[in-house]
Protein backbone atom coordinates (compact mmCIF):
# COMPACT_ATOMS: atom_id res chain seq x y z
CA UNK A 1 0.00 0.00 0.00
CA UNK A 2 1.50 3.48 -1.29
CA UNK A 3 1.64 6.72 0.38
CA UNK A 4 -1.66 8.48 -0.03
CA UNK A 5 -1.78 12.49 -0.57
CA UNK A 6 -4.41 13.77 1.37
CA UNK A 7 -6.19 17.15 0.03
CA UNK A 8 -5.62 20.79 1.26
CA UNK A 9 -8.54 20.48 4.19
CA UNK A 10 -9.05 24.46 3.55
CA UNK A 11 -10.47 23.78 -0.03
CA UNK A 12 -12.08 20.19 0.80
CA UNK A 13 -16.05 20.37 0.72
CA UNK A 14 -16.36 17.18 1.14
CA UNK A 15 -14.03 13.53 1.85
CA UNK A 16 -13.44 10.96 -0.38
CA UNK A 17 -14.18 7.62 1.63
CA UNK A 18 -10.81 6.13 0.87
CA UNK A 19 -9.31 8.91 3.46
CA UNK A 20 -11.83 8.42 6.11
CA UNK A 21 -10.03 5.10 7.39
CA UNK A 22 -6.66 7.20 7.49
CA UNK A 23 -5.49 8.17 10.82
CA UNK A 24 -3.56 11.18 9.45
CA UNK A 25 -6.99 12.53 7.74
CA UNK A 26 -8.76 12.14 11.08
CA UNK A 27 -6.44 14.17 13.08
CA UNK A 28 -5.85 16.58 10.36
CA UNK A 29 -10.30 16.44 10.35
CA UNK A 30 -10.33 17.05 14.17
CA UNK A 31 -7.71 19.80 14.31
CA UNK A 32 -9.73 22.28 11.74
CA UNK A 33 -12.83 21.16 13.49
CA UNK A 34 -11.04 22.48 16.57
CA UNK A 35 -9.53 25.78 14.99
CA UNK A 36 -12.50 26.95 13.30
CA UNK A 37 -14.89 26.61 16.42
CA UNK A 38 -12.02 28.48 18.55
CA UNK A 39 -11.96 30.97 15.92
CA UNK A 40 -15.90 31.43 15.76
CA UNK A 41 -16.04 31.82 19.69
CA UNK A 42 -13.09 34.26 19.65
CA UNK A 43 -15.32 36.17 17.08
CA UNK A 44 -18.25 36.07 19.82
CA UNK A 45 -16.36 36.21 23.16
CA UNK A 46 -17.45 39.88 23.49
CA UNK A 47 -20.76 39.58 23.10
CA UNK A 48 -23.32 39.36 25.68
CA UNK A 49 -25.29 36.33 23.87
CA UNK A 50 -22.31 34.13 24.15
CA UNK A 51 -23.28 31.73 27.03
CA UNK A 52 -26.76 31.07 24.85
CA UNK A 53 -24.32 30.82 21.34
CA UNK A 54 -22.31 28.15 22.74
CA UNK A 55 -24.87 25.67 25.01
CA UNK A 56 -26.07 23.80 21.90
CA UNK A 57 -22.48 24.33 20.99
CA UNK A 58 -21.14 22.62 24.35
CA UNK A 59 -24.21 20.02 24.22
CA UNK A 60 -22.60 18.62 20.80
CA UNK A 61 -19.51 18.33 21.97
CA UNK A 62 -20.16 16.01 24.55
CA UNK A 63 -22.45 13.98 22.45
CA UNK A 64 -19.23 13.43 20.43
CA UNK A 65 -17.37 13.28 23.37
CA UNK A 66 -19.08 10.52 24.10
CA UNK A 67 -18.31 8.67 21.00
CA UNK A 68 -14.70 9.55 20.05
CA UNK A 69 -12.23 7.28 20.55
CA UNK A 70 -8.74 8.99 20.16
CA UNK A 71 -7.61 10.13 23.55
CA UNK A 72 -5.86 13.14 21.75
CA UNK A 73 -8.83 14.29 19.69
CA UNK A 74 -11.07 14.00 22.95
CA UNK A 75 -7.99 15.99 25.27
CA UNK A 76 -8.38 18.49 22.60
CA UNK A 77 -12.33 18.88 22.57
CA UNK A 78 -12.58 18.66 26.19
CA UNK A 79 -10.37 21.47 26.64
CA UNK A 80 -12.75 23.77 24.46
CA UNK A 81 -15.74 22.89 26.22
CA UNK A 82 -14.41 24.15 29.56
CA UNK A 83 -12.88 27.23 27.80
CA UNK A 84 -16.47 27.63 26.56
CA UNK A 85 -18.14 27.34 29.64
CA UNK A 86 -15.58 29.03 31.66
CA UNK A 87 -16.07 32.15 29.34
CA UNK A 88 -19.54 31.48 29.29
CA UNK A 89 -20.07 32.07 33.09
CA UNK A 90 -17.60 35.03 33.28
CA UNK A 91 -20.18 36.58 30.53
CA UNK A 92 -23.64 35.83 32.64
CA UNK A 93 -21.24 37.14 35.72
CA UNK A 94 -20.88 40.55 34.01
CA UNK A 95 -24.29 40.67 32.93
CA UNK A 96 -25.69 39.89 36.24
CA UNK A 97 -23.54 42.36 38.04
CA UNK A 98 -24.99 45.10 35.68
CA UNK A 99 -28.85 46.43 34.94
CA UNK A 100 -28.82 46.89 31.27
CA UNK A 101 -31.04 49.02 29.87
CA UNK A 102 -31.14 48.15 26.26
CA UNK A 103 -32.40 51.73 24.62
CA UNK A 104 -29.45 53.45 26.69
CA UNK A 105 -26.52 52.88 24.61
CA UNK A 106 -23.64 54.18 27.12
CA UNK A 107 -25.21 50.92 29.27
CA UNK A 108 -24.83 49.25 26.26
CA UNK A 109 -21.42 50.22 25.50
CA UNK A 110 -20.25 49.69 28.94
CA UNK A 111 -21.06 46.15 28.88
CA UNK A 112 -19.17 45.50 25.39
CA UNK A 113 -16.10 47.24 26.83
CA UNK A 114 -16.40 45.10 30.39
CA UNK A 115 -16.80 41.94 28.47
CA UNK A 116 -14.21 42.78 25.86
CA UNK A 117 -11.74 43.81 28.45
CA UNK A 118 -11.88 41.16 31.72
Amino acid sequence: KGSVKLPDIECTLKGSSQFSELPQWRKILSEHVFRTMMQAAHLLAGQAAFPDVVLPINQRISSILDSMKNADHAHLFRGLQTKLKEHSRFVLDVLARKYIDLNDEMQVRAVRFELNNP
